[in-house]
């Protein structure tokens, strides 16, 4: 079977312009990085739709938060809740390097579905980070 080099020197269109082996890999790495970032997109993509479209957001749509908007001077106990901010920032930055499960819990009203949305924003905020390390 010819080479890929020998095929393009044997097409009309690349005779005049010889390609040495160097240049043709360089090309064909490129090419591959290229099409390896569209499929890594195109993935994240799709688990994102199928994502927002299994989740439930009640009657309001879908509900966002972020962790600017969280404040520890208005829940009762100050000191826990900037705790629980600063504890759901870190479970955040660890998820951009190591898969792992965590479990929110607690009484009604203390803002566990508030962090888990501040982190879903938080990564969506930076995809492209999880998209480069996938």
């Amino acid at each position: 079977m010819n080479s890929l080099k020998e095929m393009l020197e044997n097409d009309e269109r690349f005779a005049k312009n010889k390609v040495s082996d160097e240049e043709l890999q360089a090309w064909r790495e490129k090419v591959e990085r290229e099409d390896q970032e569209r499929v890594r997109q195109a993935l994240f993509n799709n688990r994102s739709r199928i994502y927002k479209r299994d989740s439930v957001w009640g009657t309001s749509g879908e509900q966002t938060f972020t962790f600017q908007k969280w404040n520890p001077k208005v829940q009762p106990n100050q000191k826990l809740a900037h705790d629980i901010w600063k504890k759901s920032a870190d479970i955040t930055k660890r998820m951009f390097d190591s898969n792992f499960n965590v479990l929110f819990y607690g009484e009604a009203g203390t803002g566990k579905t508030a962090m888990v949305l501040a982190i879903i924003d938080a990564l969506k905020q930076h995809s492209d980070k999880l998209l480069r390390s996938q």
